[in-house]
């Protein structure tokens, strides 16, 4: 038998009737159930919706903007977004709020129209997890950037006293970890700890013989994922460029003329700069992150969750400069550089004139007294050529 929903039925009335007269309709004239409900709502059927009143109830203690918020209904939520208390009121297992339910899938649109009106960001359900710390779980860093663009505090913790960032490598959040690293200190220290770790151990290996040299150099090989995401390689290379240009200088008028090509590349490609993105605060991006949540425009292709802007075409992020290039091929450790479109060129013509140096210097008469020199040089021939490894994210 096909039943009219009430507001079909008394269209002019049926605002004005009471709850239990819309609990008769609900339970008799238009019979559906708990799992009913849910599945029109996920259906986004309005028509099946009639008759369910704005303050119904699931078997759980959840609203329909509970579960509106879970399956992304705009429509119903902006419905119920104007009843009073029904943007902070809680249900479920965990009393969470409507919020929750809304970042459990990530439905940024929803989050936004949440907070819009009122939505408490600071509210904290049983599970002891705020949304910040949910976010963590979910590894959802544009739903971490919404709330703090909002003004959540990233330095909450949850009940168990844990911050954001130590909850994030609990559950091996990588985009939340790295997002957390780049906005507090706790990147740069680490950072800091391995350039001083193997510069120490460079240095001393000089005073311990020839067997720790080249013992640093293939440690630096095998550690080469977190070394290059320092300015170690930088720092070495500049030392053996110069140190193996004095020992060469004087001993033949082609070492000379190769060196000096390779300074010039060199030191072209240092003071060169790419085309960087902008960068911009959670508070100060809160405008556009709006903007592309409405234009459907918020997901990690389009937005720098680092640099907290837009990605333009052609532009990608570099995890070592922590910030958006244009034109980005890869990151070049040993000079500490983006390599972009507009300098690959120049950057082809260094490594040909890396090369030419090393085989000159192979091919020379000073190969026994320079035999820890030709090992450095050989190492940093090869991280130079591997130094296409750091990918943007």
């Amino acid at each position: 038998m096909f039943l009219l929903p009430p507001r079909c039925l008394f269209p002019e009335k049926y605002d004005s009737f009471s709850f239990p007269a819309r609990l008769i309709f609900v339970c008799f004239v238009y019979p559906m159930d708990d799992a009913e409900i849910k599945g029109a709502l996920m259906a986004k059927d309005p028509e099946s919706l009639e008759g369910i009143p704005n303050d119904y109830r699931f078997s759980d203690g959840t609203g329909l903007i509970h579960w509106a918020s879970m399956y992304n209904n705009l429509d119903v939520c902006r419905r119920l977004v104007g009843c009073h208390g029904a943007v902070n009121s809680v249900g479920g297992v965990l009393d969470s709020s409507p919020l929750y339910y809304a970042l459990y899938n990530s439905n940024y649109r929803v989050m936004k129209l949440l907070i819009e009106h009122g939505a408490d960001i600071t509210y904290v359900n049983k599970s002891g997890l705020g949304l910040l710390h949910t976010c963590a779980r979910f590894d959802d860093v544009l739903g971490m950037v919404l709330l703090l663009s909002h003004g959540a505090d990233i330095g909450v913790r949850d009940t168990r006293k844990r911050t954001l960032w130590t909850y994030a490598r609990i559950k091996r959040a990588k985009n939340v970890t790295r997002f957390l690293e780049v906005s507090t200190m706790i990147g740069r220290h680490r950072r800091w700890m391995v350039e001083g770790m193997f510069i120490g151990m460079h240095w001393v290996s000089f005073f311990l013989g020839r067997r720790w040299q080249v013992g640093v150099a293939v440690a630096l090989l095998i550690f080469w994922g977190r070394v290059a995401h320092t300015r170690l390689p930088m720092y070495l290379n500049l030392f053996y460029s110069f140190y193996i240009s004095y020992r060469i200088f004087g001993r033949g008028y082609e070492h000379i003329i190769y060196m000096l090509e390779y300074f010039s590349t060199l030191l072209r490609l240092v003071v060169s700069k790419p085309r960087f993105g902008p960068v911009s605060t959670c508070s100060g991006a809160r405008e556009l992150i709006s903007a592309m949540i409405d234009q459907d425009e918020y997901t990690m292709e389009n937005f720098c969750y680092t640099c907290l802007a837009r990605k333009t075409g052609g532009t990608k992020h570099c995890s070592i400069c922590n910030r958006c290039i244009l034109g980005f091929d890869h990151h070049c450790p040993c000079i500490n550089r983006c390599i972009s479109r507009d300098s690959a060129e120049l950057f082809g013509s260094h490594l040909l004139s890396t090369l030419t140096v090393a085989v000159s210097v192979l091919l020379s008469n000073q190969i026994p007294e320079m035999g820890l020199e030709l090992v450095s040089v050989a190492t940093f021939i090869i991280l130079v050529l591997a130094a296409r490894s750091p990918r943007p994210v």
